[in-house]
């Protein structure tokens, strides 16, 4: 079978897979038991490449890795709560990299699923809000807060987003690069964080380099990729969970 259409068979089945997966409710034990790598303005956060219960996943299975214990997928609400991560996530990531040289160029850029996502599905065509939705459709799934737009100006009110000002070929994101690239319709979907990607230093084991894009950066991904991921409380589902088990202990 010729390789360009085992690619969008594989694509399209991910797809669908991904479309129909329901997502899960908390549970109690989880709940209780969740681990915090970082604690920002009271809620805890969990950094999957540090837990070793946690392995890549895409990115339902990422939410529901998080929902079950009390937690999402991270939304990313405010620059201070960007800049607070940043500051967290990069040392860790550094130290997990080791020798990049002796890795295949897609293991050379850690990537890390967030809530992020854009509103292309059924029901999204009546958001009017959301159009256009290459500038406007993207969300936090997690609490289902509207993002700025893609092509808000710094300074301005909730404007601290970072898309990367260019990806694998070069262009702004987000981009849907991957399906155009195989001739197919439609969008990447989700929002995951990439460190150093596309830039000097994503070739070498250096943290030290000039280029714009180091660090974490924005950049929209197909939603099938396993990855890393962040995990955050989650006040709704802590809600949730402590009248379901009223009398027990989540903290």
């Amino acid at each position: 079978m010729n390789i360009v259409i085992t690619i969008i068979i594989c694509l399209l089945v991910a797809s669908v897979a991904l479309a129909t997966r329901p997502l899960l409710r908390p549970e109690l034990s989880m709940c209780q038991s969740r681990r915090a790598h970082f604690v920002h303005q009271g809620q805890n956060y969990l950094f999957s490449w540090i837990d070793q219960t946690a392995p890549k996943m895409d990115w339902i299975d990422a939410r529901n890795f998080c929902r079950q214990r009390c937690m999402d997928a991270t939304s990313i609400d405010s620059a201070s709560q960007w800049q607070a991560l940043k500051r967290v996530i990069e040392p860790t990531l550094r130290a997990d990299m080791g020798d990049l040289s002796s890795r295949e160029p897609e293991d050379r850029v850690p990537a890390i699923w967030t809530s992020g996502r854009l509103c292309d599905f059924d029901g999204c065509e009546k958001a009017e809000h959301f159009k256009p939705i290459h500038l406007k459709g993207w969300f936090w799934s997690s609490n289902n807060q509207r993002m700025s737009d893609t092509d808000c100006v710094s300074g301005q009110r909730r404007c601290f987003h970072e898309w990367s000002n260019h990806g694998k070929f070069g262009f702004p994101q987000p981009d849907s690069r991957e399906l155009r690239e195989e001739g197919l319709e439609g969008n990447e979907s989700c929002l995951a964080l990439l460190f150093n990607a596309y830039s000097s230093s994503s070739s070498s084991s250096s943290a030290n380099n000039n280029s714009a894009e180091a660090g974490l950066k924005w950049h929209d991904k197909a939603c099938y990729h396993k990855m890393h991921f962040v995990c955050q409380d989650s006040k709704t589902l802590l809600r949730y969970a402590r009248r379901k088990w009223r009398g027990t202990n989540i903290p």
